[in-house]
């Protein structure tokens, strides 16, 4: 049985930990692949590139990366339309990942109720 929201008219419930992991792995994978990713003209506006280096940061760290990300591993945290954007070079994500993984309570390690914490504030952005 495959369970998928599929529907979006409703913002995200965030009490159930099973129901939050299981919508994350849903929009993970769109999200990477930049389906949820609006681009104008092939440029991102500075408040969504803010919004993307957060998330590649929350990404990282939810693996389980103590480490900062190599500029290899933060091509695999960016949607992939936000990596043709001729206006960043992978270099500055990288800076503005290692920022927001930097300057972030979220990265303190806990008794395991982290990676829900953790969604919860990435969720925000996909509330309406």
């Amino acid at each position: 049985m495959i369970f998928c929201r599929s529907v979006w008219h409703y913002g995200l419930r965030l009490e159930n930990p099973l129901y939050i992991e299981v919508v994350f792995n849903q929009i993970a994978p769109d999200y990477l692949e930049g389906l949820l990713l609006i681009m104008p003209g092939e440029q991102i506006e500075q408040d969504v590139v803010y919004d993307i280096a957060k998330v590649a940061a929350l990404l990282h760290r939810a693996a389980d990366m103590d480490q900062k990300p190599s500029i290899k591993e933060t091509k695999f945290l960016l949607p992939k339309p936000a990596l043709s954007a001729k206006d960043i070079k992978p270099p500055q994500w990288v800076n503005m990942v290692n920022l927001n993984s930097n300057s972030n309570v979220l990265f303190k390690k806990s008794n395991g109720q982290n990676s829900n914490f953790r969604f919860k504030a990435a969720g925000k952005r996909f509330k309406n």
